[in-house]
Parts: C-alpha cells; sequence; structure tokens
C-alpha cells in the first residue's frame, strides 16, 4: 500500500511539473505572452522536415520563436487598424492566425510592391489567360480496380455511395460527407482536398468522366463511372459558360502570381516592418524557459 501511495505521489509532482514546464512563459510581445506549450504546439505543427532544417540552421525552438515574434508584431498592427475585423485583446488560434498574416502581407504589406495598377495592367495586356471554355467544379472520388480484384473496388465504391445518397436532399451536407469521404478512401491526388479538382474545362478529363460532369444535375451525387480499370464517383457544384473572367474575379489570382515573382522584395519589407516593430514595441525572450 506504501509502495501504491509513493508512485502515486510521485506521478502527481511529475504530471505538476510537466504542466508549471508548458505553462512558462518564452516570451512578451507588447501586452501578449506566448507560452512554452504554444511553443511547442507551433514546433510539432511545422513537421519533421522544417524542424530539422531549424535543428540544423534555424537555431531550433530558439528561432522558430523569433520568426514567431515577428509575426505577432505584425498581427498586432493588423489587430490595430481593423484589418479583417480583427479587435485588438482577441486572441486568434493558429490557423486563423496564419490565413490572416498572409492576407494581411498580400492585401497591405505588399501593396507597395505590387500595387492594384500593377495587377489591372497584367490583367488588361494578358487577355487570353482570362478566357475558359466551358467550365464545371468538380469534386471527385477514385478508387483503382486495377491493384484489387474488380470486385473489392465495386464494394468500397458501392459502400461509400450507398452512405452518401443519405444526403441526397441537403446538398451541403452530401458536398462536406463527400469531400470526408474523398479524404478517406479516395486515390486520386486531390483526396487530401476533399477530392476538390476547381474549374475544369471541358475536355480536360477524360471522356467518361467529361461527359457526366457537364451533362449530371448539379448538387447531386453521380452514378459509379468505369472508366480505364478505374471506378469514380463524382459531385459537380455549377458550371459556367465559356467567356473571361472579371478582373474582381482574376485579381487574387494575378496579385499572388506577381508578388511570388518579386518574392525576395516581398520577403525584404516584411523583414524591414517587423525589424521596425520590433524596436518600437516590447519585447522580451524567456530564453531560460526554452530549456
Amino acid at each position: 500500500m506504501k509502495r501504491h501511495f509513493i508512485a502515486a505521489a510521485l506521478a502527481a509532482v511529475t504530471a505538476t511539473s510537466m504542466f508549471a514546464q508548458s505553462d512558462k512563459v518564452v516570451a512578451t510581445i507588447n501586452d501578449e505572452t506566448v507560452t512554452r506549450a504554444e511553443l511547442d504546439q507551433l514546433w510539432d505543427r511545422i513537421g519533421e522536415r522544417m524542424q530539422e532544417q531549424y535543428e540544423k540552421n534555424g537555431g531550433g525552438k530558439a528561432g522558430l520563436l523569433e520568426n514567431y515574434i515577428g509575426k505577432r508584431l505584425l498581427l498586432q498592427q493588423a489587430k490595430n487598424m481593423g484589418f479583417a475585423d480583427l479587435k485588438p485583446g482577441v486572441k486568434l488560434d493558429l490557423d486563423t492566425e496564419s490565413k490572416v498574416f498572409d492576407r494581411y502581407v498580400r492585401e497591405v504589406l505588399a501593396t507597395s510592391i505590387v500595387p492594384e495598377t500593377a495587377v489591372r495592367e497584367f490583367y488588361e495586356q494578358n487577355p487570353s489567360d482570362f478566357t475558359h471554355k466551358d467550365q464545371a467544379k468538380v469534386h471527385i472520388i477514385h478508387v483503382s480496380s486495377t491493384t484489387r480484384p474488380e470486385s473489392d473496388a465495386q464494394k468500397i465504391v458501392g459502400e461509400v455511395m450507398s452512405d452518401l445518397m443519405a444526403y441526397r436532399t441537403k446538398p451541403e451536407q452530401l458536398k462536406s460527407a463527400f469531400e470526408a469521404a474523398a479524404r478517406q478512401i479516395s486515390e486520386h491526388p486531390s483526396s487530401k482536398n476533399g477530392g476538390y479538382l476547381g474549374w475544369v474545362d471541358r475536355g480536360a478529363l477524360d471522356p467518361a468522366l467529361d461527359d457526366a460532369a457537364f451533362t449530371m444535375p448539379t448538387g447531386v451525387l453521380s452514378g459509379i463511372i468505369a472508366d480505364h480499370g478505374h471506378l469514380h464517383l463524382l459531385l459537380v457544384d455549377a458550371r459556367r459558360d465559356a467567356g473571361k473572367e472579371s478582373f474582381d474575379e482574376a485579381k487574387k489570382q494575378i496579385r499572388d502570381y506577381l508578388l511570388a515573382k518579386n518574392a525576395r522584395q516581398v520577403m525584404e519589407k516584411l523583414n524591414a516592418t517587423t525589424a521596425d516593430l520590433r524596436t518600437r514595441g516590447k519585447v522580451t525572450v524567456f530564453a531560460e524557459n526554452l530549456k
């Protein structure tokens, strides 16, 4: 009994110690804090390849923290100007932070490098880039019948189709269920995106798939489509006739392209801005809490 009591006590002490460690503040950024637990979460999210690069050349977790401080300083600036309806003092989750950061860099910070006039000029000087054939907005589930008995492939697709038919009168739920099924069983490269192919030109798909994509009703699950030794299910969100994208439709794509072409200048502007914010702000790093 005594041994069990001692073991339990040691476990409690260990758990308390681990909690205290994760709760330690590794940095303060003006009136915000970054805890060890938050930094560990960021470290886990970047994946093994990036972790190796940080360990080899980027200062490990300390280097990641330095980069994150710059990101948080820029997000604070975005909040202070009310960008994307952000409110000072409202904490964002990591996914939202990344999305807002990317938008802010693209739509605010980099406008001196890629102004609206440059985007419009590109649009007007490259009209053929923004014309399209008849298009369908397509999601696909693909199961190979060449790497397994065809009966097995039929069973897999049939079961998925049966499950999805439960949502046949609920288009939004059908779409979500289709995307979930695509992530689980589709063997197409688009599976990680829920089977989403985007806007597809007429003639871009194999004939059987192309015919279905441009004739089946939108928002309705297709039947099983056999094509070149594979089985497919399709879901078509929408279709549009051949034409030209408007400037408003095309400008995000153009801006992203021009920003990629000028990536070095964008990075220089980003680094200069975060360095200035750090000079004018109050940032403290508690290196001892990183160990």
